[in-house]
């Protein structure tokens, strides 16, 4: 069911990071459905850096993730964001192995029923900007009234795949991922990052991407 409110308030722990680019689907939230969000859901966004407007050469770097959410008085959640790889099937991009997570941070305080801008701090291994990705928000845990907001379908948001679009968007209740647009999601996923330029990318290679890790952290 859909339902439309106004304001946009800011829910957050951490202070204003240094930022080069802001990748991921920022369009304009429209409304909100419900029946998306349980503890342990998890949703993906696919990021395109280049294509998104980075300039950086020849790594990025994340340092906050951020989410829109509908929530009420009393709500309350725990969420992690990750960085992931894509697996390429037929020329459609999912969502792949983790990256990087964040640690886990908890957000409530909501005074009214509103519209809500989570802010999820990282630290995230320096990615290679030519590359595609997924930024992915994880309920670790989550009570009372929180819904998933949605843009606009038609964002024109410049990424291999179009936000709201099929391929752009998934989710993860436990069964694997599943594209939004195809479950009946009925916009754009809100998630973006802001992203600063940094020189030492992780690179492909037969190594473990933890061993990568290791050594450009």
């Amino acid at each position: 069911m859909r339902f439309t409110m106004m304001l946009l308030f800011i829910l957050t722990c951490t202070t204003a990071v240094a930022q080069d680019c802001i990748i991921g689907n920022s369009d304009a939230v429209d409304a909100y459905d419900t029946g998306w969000i349980e503890a342990s859901a998890r949703f993906a966004q696919l990021v395109d850096p280049v294509s998104g407007g980075c300039v950086c050469s020849p790594g990025f770097l994340v340092g906050e993730v951020h989410l829109s959410l509908y929530m009420d008085v009393g709500a309350s959640l725990q969420v992690q964001a990750h960085l992931l790889d894509y697996i390429d099937e037929a020329g459609t991009l999912s969502p792949g192995p983790i990256l990087d997570s964040s640690v886990p941070v908890t957000f409530d305080g909501a005074s009214a029923l509103d519209l809500y801008e989570i802010v999820i701090p990282c630290n995230f291994v320096c990615a290679l900007l030519t590359e595609s990705y997924f930024l992915a928000v994880e309920f670790v845990g989550v009570s009372g009234f929180v819904e998933m907001a949605y843009t606009d379908v038609n964002t024109g948001v410049p990424m291999k795949r179009a936000a709201g679009g099929l391929g752009s968007s998934y989710t993860d209740v436990g069964g694997g991922w599943v594209d939004m647009v195809e479950a009946g999601f009925p916009g754009g996923l809100p998630i973006t990052a802001t992203a600063s330029c940094c020189g030492d990318p992780i690179i492909e290679g037969i190594d473990t991407w933890g061993a990568i890790k290791r050594v450009y952290r």
